[in-house]
This record gives structure tokens, sequence and C-alpha cells, in this order.
């Protein structure tokens, strides 16, 4: 999460782009940062952003967003 996962959603909350995988390598990202579709990247936004505006580490925002679909499946 540290490397990969959190740096990619932090860089969608900070710098919000409908394509936010084009922003995230035209910043010399990896693309096996967030190998996912936009369904899932829709899924962890709101927890980013809560983490983004409560000052919290983004791996408390995609550890929540893993335990909430985990609840609910």
């Amino acid at each position: 999460v540290s490397d990969w996962y959190g740096p990619f959603l932090s860089n969608s909350v900070e710098e919000f782009h409908i394509d936010p995988w084009s922003n995230w390598l035209s910043e010399t990202g990896t693309p096996l940062a967030f190998p996912y579709g936009y369904v899932m990247w829709i899924m962890f936004i709101p927890t980013s952003l809560l983490t983004e505006v409560f000052d919290l580490p983004i791996n408390w925002g995609y550890g929540t967003t893993l335990v909430i679909s985990d609840i609910t499946i």
C-alpha cells in the first residue's frame, strides 16, 4: 500500500483528473501502482478524500474501504 496504491490514490485526490492513470504515469509513476479500473478507483476515492481532509495516512482510507467492502459482501 505504501509503495503503490497509497501514492496513486493520494495523487488522484490531490490532482483530480478523469483519467488518473495517465496523470500518474506522466509524473513517472509505475503502471503497477493501481492496475484496476474505474469501479475500483471510484470505490477508493471517498475514503481517500476523507484521509486528505483530516490529514490521516492514506493507508487508513485504503484499509477502511477494504473493510467496508468485506462487510457489504
